[in-house]
């Protein structure tokens, strides 16, 4: 049986990824930058921001282009479909729900606030500012292991929920379960070439309970 799932944030409950890309795109604008394609853009969608800003715009200072990119309009980040209900359920089942993303804290309050997710289902919310470590490095989970285990809870009954590959081949690595959900920029076959079964991947955490039935996992 299951007794903790932990959930991955960006594009796992909150779909922030288009938002996030034209928000960017916004703030190049206002730089004199070049506009990069949502292709470009994507291939370093995942990485801490400071790697995002630098590896699209090498010669642009970090802070500089985060003093005018907080100054952007702020936008209403839609949960994913069915979101807020199967955590609902899941906390009614006694579960220990925790939240880790590699966002660092500023750049994740930034969003939260703004997010029609409702945090309060979450015994833990870690970020990258907590970790120190970003996904793919399984070292990413070792507060998670630890604060589990204060709990008597072990890797073996513990879930992590992920959209990206990043997510998985860490999960994988600290030696967790995973499943992969759709909702984000990781196509399906993606997660089956790195190894992840199909029976693990599912359309969207709206799908969760069922799948957690289907496997034992919950009743």
């Amino acid at each position: 049986m299951i007794k903790s799932i932990f959930f991955d944030f960006d594009d796992t409950l909150v779909r922030t990824y288009q938002v996030a890309y034209r928000k960017h795109c916004n703030t190049a604008r206002k730089l004199n930058l070049r506009i990069p394609s949502e292709k470009e853009y994507l291939s370093f969608y995942g990485l801490p921001w400071s790697d995002l800003i630098t590896g699209l715009w090498p010669n642009v200072r970090f802070e500089d282009f985060k003093a005018v990119h907080v100054q952007e309009k702020n936008e209403d980040y839609d949960a994913v479909f069915g979101v807020n209900e199967t955590l609902g359920f899941l906390n009614s089942k006694k579960l220990f729900l925790g939240l880790l993303t590699t966002r660092d804290e500023f750049s994740f309050n930034l969003v939260a606030q703004y997010a029609k997710v409702d945090l309060n289902y979450f015994s833990a919310v870690l970020t990258r500012t907590n970790t120190n470590f970003h996904k793919p490095d399984p070292r990413v989970f070792d507060s998670t292991i630890h604060l589990l285990s204060n709990h008597g809870i072990g890797k073996e009954e513990t879930l992590y929920v992920g959209d990206s590959l990043y997510d998985f081949l860490a999960a994988h690595r600290a030696g967790l379960n995973f499943t992969g959900v759709l909702t984000g920029p990781t196509a399906r076959e993606v997660f089956v070439d790195a190894g992840l079964s199909l029976e693990n991947i599912i359309p969207s955490v709206h799908e969760l309970i069922d799948w957690l039935k289907t496997k034992g996992w919950i009743e």
